[in-house]
């Protein structure tokens, strides 16, 4: 679950993703009541994402990160990195036990490109967080949204991010009503793609970080589980399926987990998906796009979202690499069972697969070694490890 703690925000950005008003009196709820939404969904929830607004303009953030620690539950925090004192921050978050991750936003590779986006002047104060964090010791992954101002950027953006000592490197398509300064069309979109997969072909760990329909575009992107696996508490308590998305099915100040999870509301949200998307090859890859840019645009469904894939038309192919037949995969990730398949989960990151798969997955348990696997499910089995290797959800580890 996404917890969005405040209101508050030091940034300017001319696209902000948030659907709820900023505004100096901060309305949002008390880190008491924080306290008691978390305890609510602990049982329920494997990881956290702590975002806002900006979350450092709360002065009582660390009381609410406490009831996490408590709750002995892995959290991460989303930031624009505008902190006035990087090096105090860090040493605070030290004592954070269970803080997984930082995703700092660098929209551009200079100040005027980050400046675009984002209306932060002090592009030199994010550079400086995220080296800070990074030499304190914690991980840390940058967020671009890909707009006109840096989409023949991306490149120098992922070299800076990883000499600034990022992990990954997350991008993410505009969200939102057509901004004309922002707002790809359809071709720059599918060029920026292009681009970002060729870097991960090079060895970069680029993420596609938002839903891209399959149709639109064949990519790395694992679709949209919002309102499946994962959902979204604004600072009022109101629980959404997406942080992009104004839609609301319940409020946890007032209402229990499995009533809100459960409700009409909700189940509505997940069941809103465009005919031709119930036909598709790729369904439980992409459920049906993105519903959040549907909902802010008035439409019924993606604008992104083309004709359905047919069986046979999934253009997959598998990957060819040498393995050493003797290591045993071993599974870096949490799994549930959906309507759709399954759910591999890890940390922020989910990966939905078939339940087809399941018999392969089962294999992937750190004593079958990959030449039993291939031996008794085929190539393409061996394809499908690999391709969760390289997305970080297992290790390979010796025989015994």
């Amino acid at each position: 679950m996404s917890l969005e703690i405040t209101t508050l925000c030091n940034g300017r950005c001319p696209g902000c993703s948030n659907v709820f008003p900023h505004r100096p009196d901060d309305k949002s709820l008390t880190a008491a009541q924080w306290g008691e939404v978390i305890k609510k969904l602990s049982p329920f929830v494997q990881e956290f994402r702590i975002t806002g607004g900006e979350p450092t303009e709360r002065g009582d953030l660390f009381e609410i990160l406490s009831v996490l620690e408590e709750q002995e539950r892995y959290y991460h925090i989303f930031t624009n990195g505008l902190w006035r004192d990087p090096v105090a921050l860090a040493e605070k978050f030290q004592s954070c036990a269970y803080l997984g991750s930082f995703l700092v936003s660098l929209h551009g590779s200079d100040a005027e490109t980050h400046r675009s986006f984002s209306g932060a002047e002090n592009f030199a104060s994010v550079t400086e967080t995220v080296k800070t964090l990074v030499s304190s010791g914690f991980e840390v992954n940058t967020n671009s949204v890909l707009t006109k101002e840096n989409i023949n950027r991306i490149e120098e953006i992922v070299f800076l991010s990883v000499e600034l000592g990022a992990k990954s490197i997350v991008f993410n398509r505009f969200i939102g009503k057509p901004v004309p300064s922002i707002t790809l069309s359809e071709e720059e979109t599918k060029e920026a793609l292009t681009r970002i997969e060729k870097l991960q072909k090079q060895g970069y760990n680029c993420i596609i970080g938002n839903c891209i329909p399959f149709c639109f575009f064949p990519s790395s992107s694992s679709g949209c589980l919002a309102g499946v696996t994962y959902g979204t508490v604004d600072p009022f308590g109101n629980v959404r399926p997406c942080n992009h998305s104004p839609y609301i099915a319940g409020n946890l100040v007032t209402d229990s987990v499995t009533s809100v999870w459960q409700s009409k509301k909700m189940r509505a949200w997940r069941e809103k998906i465009p005919k031709e998307c119930t036909k598709c090859a790729k369904l439980s890859f992409c459920p049906a796009g993105c519903k959040a840019m549907a909902d802010l645009l008035g439409a019924q469904q993606d604008s992104l979202i083309k004709t359905r894939v047919k069986p046979g038309q999934e253009n997959e192919k598998i990957l060819e690499v040498s393995l050493d037949e003797t290591l045993c995969p071993s599974p870096k990730y949490l799994m549930r069972e959906e309507d759709f398949g399954l759910a591999l989960v890890r940390h922020t990151q989910v990966i939905p697969v078939s339940f087809k798969a399941r018999k392969i997955i089962d294999m992937i348990n750190g004593s079958t070694t990959l030449g039993e696997i291939e031996k008794k499910h085929g190539g393409a089995a061996l394809s499908f490890v690999y391709s969760l290797y390289i997305r970080n959800f297992i290790d390979f580890i010796p025989k015994g």
